[in-house]
């Protein structure tokens, strides 16, 4: 929502003047309905993409790494943000993305048993 220049009350506040969390519905009300196809499809990927990254970190375990560090500390700040990647999907998405791929060579390349249940990669 931010790369199309919203106020956090255009979806948040629209109609109430109350702060609610959007849903489709409220993206309907300033595109076609399909938009929350799409909103829910950012969200999915999101949630899968996260799963990537935690079920890595799990198998980094307390490696103590200064990059493994920052890239702990980046996710904490992207879960805490609570939007599931929707107040800047674009953004969020490349973050988790760049995250998933440094992850998956450093396990590599320390020989660290990878979490096998591990949500398969969007492309």
């Amino acid at each position: 929502m931010f790369e199309a220049g919203l106020k956090c009350v255009d979806c948040h506040s629209p109609q109430t003047g109350f702060v609610q969390r959007p849903n489709g519905e409220t993206c309907a009300g300033c595109h076609d309905p399909n938009y929350a196809k799409l909103l829910n499809g950012w969200k999915e990927e999101f949630t899968t993409s996260l799963a990537q990254v935690d079920s890595l970190l799990h198998s980094a375990g307390e490696l103590n790494f200064p990059d493994l560090d920052q890239v702990k500390k980046q996710v904490e700040r992207i879960e805490k943000d609570h939007s599931l990647g929707v107040h800047n999907h674009a953004m969020i998405d490349g973050m988790l993305r760049s995250d998933r791929d440094w992850l998956t060579k450093f396990v590599n390349e320390h020989g660290l048993n990878v979490n096998r249940a591990m949500p398969a990669a969007n492309p």
